[in-house]
């Protein structure tokens, strides 16, 4: 017994198992797409890494996707157990991932629904055994050592590998470091850097390397000239600087500034969507956000043909096969995402697959509020703060429910950890 509790004092950077589980986290983060692999197309057109997840190579990510999960078991079968008692306590997530798989029925492509949503299956399996093997501090402990490590691998690829680190084709001279795409690379940057902000450091030279981290980030995103990436920080920093305010007041006061602040958001939004034109002239952007209106028109046609059931999972952008050759025909050019989460769940998996979106969505933000109000605790914070970009990235990617994706890996750590923070508050436990 001591022994254990003396391994459980351990840093987390002294464990063998982070340094195990670091070689499939940067697998997700890079979402299933290793960065040599894209120095072939680096000076093509065509440099977007969603096509190619689903489309031509396919075949090739699922075998690595396939021996990363394999080593990924190692671990998790120490704790199978406690993972099919996870998936059963968490019906909504595991109830999505069961659609997924039951979508190769209906699937226009039955054999990339099957393929991916194994993938997903076990990508889910592996969320769940992060929660179970670190508790909640040394998960944020985990993120922030896996961004140090994306970070530095990102920097040197800029510096000292162009090839692999710079977008040679369609945005010249953007960072991309070891990512496939410079909206992907803002995007995870943002995601990790999360965890510097909720991560508890005592020491002078702790707090000195969470500074050099944030500015780094920072820096990284924007040199990236990811418009993306731009309003994710944005949200971020604003996100952080209204709770920090909100948790300094009284629980009285907290819960009327948290629900000021949402109301905001959603007139912003509003706003946003019927001044899309002007906000995008003064990003830089052109009215059509970049031919994402046209796509988004597209994917509602292909969507009413099909609204229930969708395509299957992984099974709509197939280039000029099946019902995507319609919308890439309508757009005038080889589209391949909806550059939208929630239209990307209704196309794949229907109104059922939204539903279920919508309803985790919805349950993790009302325990954000409950567990928001209840205390300043940085680790539930932290999951709020996970589900809020979560949903500003899924208004402009296609980020939900993405097989071999580093986002949905957090997503469902902060569903997790939201549920389990509302239910023992709901008790009366005491969190700190």
């Amino acid at each position: 017994m001591q022994k254990q509790i003396a391994r459980s004092d351990l840093p987390i950077s002294r464990l063998v198992v982070t340094w195990v589980l670091m070689i499939p986290l940067f697998y997700f983060a890079s979402q299933g797409t290793l960065w040599f692999q894209k120095a072939a197309a680096n000076n093509s057109a065509d440099n977007g890494g969603f096509g190619r997840l689903a489309g031509a190579g396919s075949r090739e990510n699922i075998a690595i996707a396939m021996a990363v999960f394999a080593f990924a078991l190692m671990p998790m079968s120490q704790k199978l157990r406690g993972l099919c008692k996870s998936a059963i306590k968490n019906k909504a997530i595991s109830a999505l991932v069961l659609l997924a798989m039951a979508s190769c029925v209906w699937s226009q492509f039955p054999d990339a629904s099957i393929k991916w949503s194994l993938c997903l299956a076990m990508n889910t399996l592996f969320a769940f055994y992060i929660y179970q093997r670190f508790d909640p501090g040394r998960q944020t402990k985990l993120m922030l050592l896996l961004g140090w490590i994306c970070l530095v691998t990102s920097y040197i690829a800029v510096l000292f590998f162009p090839q692999f680190g710079l977008n040679l084709s369609s945005a010249k001279g953007a960072w991309e470091g070891i990512y496939i795409q410079k909206n992907l690379c803002s995007i995870m940057t943002v995601f990790l850097l999360s965890a510097a902000f909720y991560d508890r450091t005592t020491t002078f030279l702790s707090k000195g390397l969470r500074a050099t981290y944030v500015c780094m980030s920072i820096l990284f995103v924007l040199m990236t000239q990811s418009k993306t990436g731009l309003v994710l920080l944005s949200g971020l920093l604003v996100y952080v600087i209204v709770t920090r305010f909100a948790m300094s007041l009284r629980a009285r006061d907290k819960a009327v500034t948290i629900i000021i602040g949402m109301t905001c958001f959603v007139i912003i939004s509003v706003v946003g969507f019927l001044y899309s034109a002007e906000i995008s002239f003064f990003l830089g952007k052109d009215p059509t956000l970049t031919g994402r209106t046209g796509i988004w028109q597209s994917a509602v046609m292909s969507i009413m043909k099909r609204p229930v059931a969708g395509y299957g999972y992984m099974a709509f952008w197939r280039g000029l096969q099946g019902e995507s050759a319609n919308a890439s025909l309508a757009n005038g050019w080889a589209v391949s995402s909806t550059h939208n989460g929630f239209l990307a769940i209704w196309l794949t998996l229907g109104a059922l697959g939204l539903g279920l979106v919508l309803y985790s969505l919805l349950k993790s933000l009302k325990n954000s509020l409950l567990c928001m109000r209840a205390g300043n605790s940085p680790h539930l914070n932290w999951y709020a703060c996970i589900v809020f970009l979560t949903i500003i990235v899924s208004l402009d990617e296609e980020q939900m429910m993405v097989p071999n994706d580093l986002t949905w890996i957090l997503y469902i750590l902060a569903s997790v950890g939201l549920a389990e923070g509302a239910r023992r508050i709901r008790l009366g436990s005491n969190h700190g």
